[in-house]
């Protein structure tokens, strides 16, 4: 690849995009995470706290339930189980 093309133009062609593809790339970068990101990281940290308050036993059914009771928050029952995904779930009955 010559090297007279501008450092765009490279990346584009390294990358296998187009140009439209890249720039929009570079446009969602700058703006930074999306409204819906923002609210799933908050919504994740509330989750995490009312697991640790729980002794992290209760699961995602009772944390959907604690959050839209005592908290007043609206959500989704599978959005709030999404960050139990990974294997990040309550412990179970203790023997």
């Amino acid at each position: 690849m010559p090297n007279n093309y501008p450092p765009e133009f490279r990346r584009q062609m390294v990358l296998g995009v187009s140009r439209q593809g890249y720039y929009a790339w570079t446009a969602r970068q700058l703006r930074g995470p999306s409204a819906r990101a923002r609210r799933d990281a908050e919504l994740t940290e509330l989750i995490r706290e009312r697991h640790r308050a729980s002794d992290e036993i209760h699961g995602a059914p009772r944390i959907h339930a604690g959050l839209r009771e005592l908290d007043g928050v609206r959500v989704g029952r599978k959005r709030v189980a999404r960050p139990y995904a990974p294997g990040w779930a309550g412990r179970g009955e203790q023997a």
